[in-house]
């Protein structure tokens, strides 16, 4: 019976954070999709990127750790790696938009909307290598 029970702990710690792992980068997508179509409003998009997006950047990653912990033959699978890849890459392109935000320059506002949209693209890959792989 004991053991029953910790299967059963196991398997609902491992549900929980799977969707906690998965609301944190619908989060982050979202915020980051709408940054991008916040460009005339740059404090509504300092704000969205400050409480949103940023911590789901770190979020994100830290709680697909903590998934991985309890699964590590998934390291073998090239999806995963991909995954894991495509999700930090993510994250230095959202840390590089934050920075870019940052700037009152005007000709920096090019670079920011280049990397925003690089993370979108990232973060939709990364969502597409869960659905049809994981």
């Amino acid at each position: 019976s004991s053991a029953a029970s910790d299967v059963y702990k196991r398997q609902m710690y491992d549900t929980a954070l799977r969707l906690i792992h998965s609301a944190g980068m619908v989060c982050w997508l979202l915020s980051a999709i709408g940054v991008l179509f916040m460009r005339s409003n740059k404090e509504a998009a300092r704000i969205i990127t400050d409480k949103i997006k940023m911590p789901m950047a770190f979020f994100v990653p830290l709680t697909g750790c903590l998934l991985l912990i309890e699964r590590p033959h998934l390291f073998t699978e090239w999806w995963m790696i991909s995954k894991i890849v495509l999700s930090v890459t993510a994250s230095g392109f959202a840390i590089a938009s934050r920075l870019l935000l940052l700037s009152e320059t005007s000709e920096i506002e090019n670079a920011f909307f280049r990397y925003l949209g690089l993370e979108i693209i990232l973060l939709l890959s990364v969502i597409m290598a869960v659905c049809f792989n994981g």
